[in-house]
């Protein structure tokens, strides 16, 4: 599980809302889960999928980072500030979501996936972006994942963040 460091705001997500979204991270509130082997996903299939509501992307709002504190292993998911999700693996491939754009001031869901070595992008149910992305997920050592704080410690500065999964699995464009 995930396990809270200093002091991460539950805001509903909606006036009446029983679910809530996650927020007010900086460099001294966020999350982490400690080394968890089910996340060394190799070069097989793999799923990111969130929920997210961003105010304004005026710089880059890193969703998550999963590392052993050191900036060559490591991957992670960061929104830019032309709105489009990059994913990362130190060293090797990036991936950026040029056709997409997350829209701001709104709750969107956010979706990457890779499915027989080929990443999609999905926002909102629709299909953005795809890429051939051979690069393995396992890393060396034992990483952490980190939500809200990155590797070096700096704030990731999401507004608010919701049903964040993860899992060795790639959903069907159906399922989707």
């Amino acid at each position: 599980g995930l396990q809270v460091f200093g002091t991460v705001t539950k805001t509903a997500v909606a006036t009446g809302a029983d679910l809530v979204g996650y927020g007010g991270f900086n460099s001294s509130n966020y999350l982490i889960q400690p080394y968890n082997s089910d996340l060394d996903f190799g070069t097989g299939d793999f799923s990111f999928i969130f929920w997210l509501k961003e105010v304004t992307f005026s710089t880059n709002h890193y969703v998550f980072d999963r590392s052993d504190n050191s900036e060559n292993n490591r991957y992670g998911l960061y929104i830019n500030q032309n709105q489009q999700p990059v994913f990362f693996v130190a060293g090797g491939t990036s991936f950026a979501g040029t056709s997409t754009t997350v829209p701001e001031n709104v709750w969107a869901c956010v979706l990457l996936t890779r499915r027989n070595g080929v990443i999609y992008c999905y926002v909102n149910g629709e299909q953005t972006d795809s890429a051939v992305f051979p690069d393995s997920l396992t890393l060396s050592n034992t990483p952490e994942l980190r939500i809200g704080n990155y590797y070096g410690g700096g704030a990731l500065v999401l507004d608010n963040l919701a049903l964040f999964r993860a899992s060795a699995t790639a959903p069907s464009p159906e399922q989707i």
